[in-house]
């Protein structure tokens, strides 16, 4: 197991929170970092007590899993009945939970999983897995960075055509702004 009798010190000496990974056999270190423009920043591993503070919350229920910071979060099914899809609800900024998700077209539902793969500190991590008739298969992930305003969402879906995933947001949602990041679009 990885070392928690250490700080992660940045060049001034301030104490960052970091989290421990595991990729096989190897253990990796994931922490936030202040980086410069065209610039650089230290970080080292002394002996010391490693900052924990965050405010990344997982609650579990017998029904469901919300993941949360401070700004946002999101609640994730742990069954899913016919058409249901995985989102039970997001968390708005003014702490409102509202939404909800809905799947079409796809073929009968085999298997159904969802596992919490990181708790913080600095980040929390919720995988779905769907496994369908005929070896169809769709994966879900949901990654909340501590004191971030965004669920990261990432989708592998081999369900194929006609299926759909739809995120309703028609009850209590009334937004002022809205931010989404599409890396496809062309600038």
């Amino acid at each position: 197991a990885a070392n928690t009798k250490l700080a992660l010190l940045d060049a001034a000496g301030t104490v960052h929170s970091y989290q421990w990974l595991r990729d096989g056999a190897q253990n990796e270190i994931e922490f936030l970092a202040d980086i410069p423009l065209d610039g650089s920043a230290t970080y080292h591993l002394a002996a010391g007590a490693p900052r924990t503070d965050t405010d990344i919350k997982i609650e579990e229920s017998d029904t469901d899993i919300k993941l949360s910071n401070a700004h946002t979060g999101i609640d994730i099914r742990k069954t899913l009945t016919d058409g249901q899809g995985p989102i039970a609800a997001i968390k708005l900024a003014s702490g409102k939970w509202i939404g909800d998700s809905m799947r079409a077209g796809t073929p009968a539902l085999q298997d159904y999983a969802v596992h919490v793969t990181q708790s913080g500190p600095v980040a929390g991590e919720i995988v779905c897995e769907a496994k369908f008739e005929g070896g169809k298969t769709w994966r879900l992930r949901f990654r909340l960075l501590s004191d971030e305003p965004a669920v990261i969402v990432s989708e592998v879906s081999k369900v194929g055509p006609g299926a759909s995933w739809r995120l309703r947001l028609d009850n209590g949602f009334g937004p002022t702004k809205f931010q989404h990041r599409n890396p496809l679009a062309k600038t």
